[in-house]
């Protein structure tokens, strides 16, 4: 790597002692404040000269988007901010879907996030119990609006004109799109079509 200014090695220095505290990295004001610079200018052009000398990693345009590199690259030990949405989803009957507030964070490692774009929704429910998805669970949701047959997805669908969030496992047939539980209690849900919020990649159970 190339060799850093004082300066570059002082706001290098505070991004590492934040993040291993925090669990993860300073914005720009907090920062800015740290260094008592008079603008967000300044701390800005230090970050990009600290990005291009290869000591920060930008993870996206979120205001704690710059990662010192020893930081990110230690694998579980580096800790990512990953939002529980405030709307329960529903392994079961169906339940109005609320508005995606965030109900409240969690600093899970890397290793388990996989991706900073990726939340957590409460389930409800036991039609997913055969897929070791049970009531309670916390699922880990990556954001995409296509899914391949066999996918355990998050989707909202409409009945009677209300708008109704569940997670299934997504199938796409020639005439339909057919949602099907992991429990034979629970019949097929038949749509022709459905908005996917998510692919469940994991989840997280606070209680045996």
């Amino acid at each position: 790597m190339t060799e850093l200014t004082d300066k570059q090695r002082d706001i290098f220095n505070f991004l590492q002692k934040f993040t291993n505290e925090n669990g993860y990295p300073p914005t720009v004001k907090e920062i800015m404040v740290h260094f008592q610079f008079a603008s967000p200018t300044a701390v800005t052009t230090h970050l990009t000269a600290l990005e291009k000398k290869g000591y920060v990693k930008k993870t996206g345009k979120r205001a704690r988007g710059s990662v010192p590199i020893d930081a990110s690259s230690s694998g579980n030990h580096y800790m990512i901010k990953i939002p529980l949405l405030a709307n329960e989803v529903k392994a079961g009957l169906l339940m109005d879907a609320a508005d995606e507030a965030v109900e409240e964070t969690y600093s899970l490692p890397k290793s388990i996030v996989q991706n900073e774009n990726n939340f957590l929704m409460k389930v409800t429910g036991d039609s997913m119990i055969n897929a070791h998805i049970k009531e309670g669970d916390m699922i880990l949701v990556q954001p995409s609006s296509q899914a391949d047959n066999g996918d355990i997805i998050v989707a909202k669908i409409y009945d009677n004109g209300n708008e109704e969030i569940t997670v299934k496992r997504f199938f796409r047939e020639k005439d339909c799109i057919k949602l099907v539980s992991e429990n034979i209690e629970y019949p097929p849900i038949i749509k022709d079509s459905v908005s996917i919020v998510g692919k469940v990649i994991g989840l997280i159970r606070l209680k045996i």
